[in-house]
């Protein structure tokens, strides 16, 4: 991240950037992703009813799970963000 982007993302807080990078950046992205890649690994490229309503069904678990992860990575890389700041 360039210097100006960190500063803005700093000086808009701690709960956007959790909002920002983490849930919605992080959480929600790796939802998407492991869900499709759990499927496939299922189901390979079949596609059924059934194997849809799993999807679904998995897809929205994944989307209240990874949010939380998210919220964690967002402290993390918050925490770091501002050491480097400090440091500067």
């Amino acid at each position: 991240m360039k210097l100006n982007k960190r500063e803005e993302m700093v000086s808009k807080g701690i709960v956007f950037f959790i909002i920002k990078k983490g849930i919605m950046g992080w959480g929600i992205s790796a939802a998407i992703l492991y869900t499709v890649i759990s499927y496939v690994m299922d189901y390979g490229f079949y596609v059924s009813s059934l194997s849809i309503s799993e999807f679904i069904e998995q897809l929205i678990i994944s989307f209240f799970v990874f949010p939380i992860g998210g919220i964690l990575f967002g402290i993390v890389m918050w925490q770091l963000i501002n050491k480097q700041k400090d440091k500067k």
